[in-house]
């Protein structure tokens, strides 16, 4: 594992991206706790009842203490996949319903 540095440099290259093309960035995304950590934890690989049940505990656990997770699920209520605003992608269409 490349560990802590290593996603801390990738949130770092990531802003850098952002910022050299000019990409507008909600403001809330900068207050996100899941900045700066490997996106992997956020896109498991898995599919089904498997996958919302164990593939995105480590997301849960980061976005359990999210400062942002309403803006963030507002934002990305309907994304087919990965885990945003507390939810994945089947408690989204759940909610929608």
């Amino acid at each position: 594992a490349l560990g802590w540095a290593h996603s801390k440099t990738m949130a770092s290259l990531a802003e850098l991206l952002d910022e050299l093309l000019d990409i507008e960035v909600p403001a809330w995304r900068k207050r996100a706790a899941c900045r700066g950590f490997d996106p992997s934890i956020f896109f498991p690989v898995g599919d089904g009842e498997r996958l919302d049940s164990s593939g995105y505990a480590k997301a849960r656990s980061i976005c359990a203490s999210c400062p942002v997770r309403l803006p963030c699920l507002k934002e990305h209520a309907d994304e087919q996949f990965g885990f945003w605003g507390g939810r994945s992608p089947r408690e989204r269409v759940d909610l929608r319903r």
